[in-house]
């Protein structure tokens, strides 16, 4: 194997890395932030993520808010499970319902998770079924 010119040397291939990297960040951060925007313009009911099989004490699924940012959370997104129906306002208030569940401290499967084999918590009206 030949010997390397200036151009096509150590320093030249760490920088040319290293801008390609800082590329590469941009690119992302742009594509994170569309992806955002197009989650926060869907309708609440349309963009929760509902759990696979844990439900409230009321019998709505748990739920979560992929929009919701929550300022004091370190990682600046959802942070804990909640009552579907207290996220969309139609809890009934004369029921228990569970606590918010913080990401932290409970195993939560979401739907969309693979091992839930297409379970979900999700209210068949909500999934287009006709009642």
């Amino acid at each position: 194997m030949g010997k390397l010119g200036p151009q096509q040397g150590y320093e030249f291939l760490i920088a040319s890395a290293e801008g390609l990297e800082a590329e590469a960040a941009e690119l992302r951060k742009k594509a994170t932030a569309i992806r955002e925007a197009e989650t926060k313009a869907k309708p609440l009911a349309d963009r929760l993520v509902y759990a696979a099989h844990s439900r409230c004490s009321c019998g709505a699924g748990l739920a979560y808010d992929p929009a919701h940012d929550d300022p004091t959370s370190p990682h600046h997104g959802p942070t804990f499970w909640d009552c579907s129906a207290i996220i969309l306002g139609t809890a009934d208030k004369s029921v228990k319902h569970t606590g918010r569940l913080p990401f932290a401290f409970y195993e939560v499967k979401s739907e969309g998770q693979p091992s839930a084999y297409g379970a979900t918590t999700r209210p068949s009206h909500a999934m287009g079924d006709v009642a």
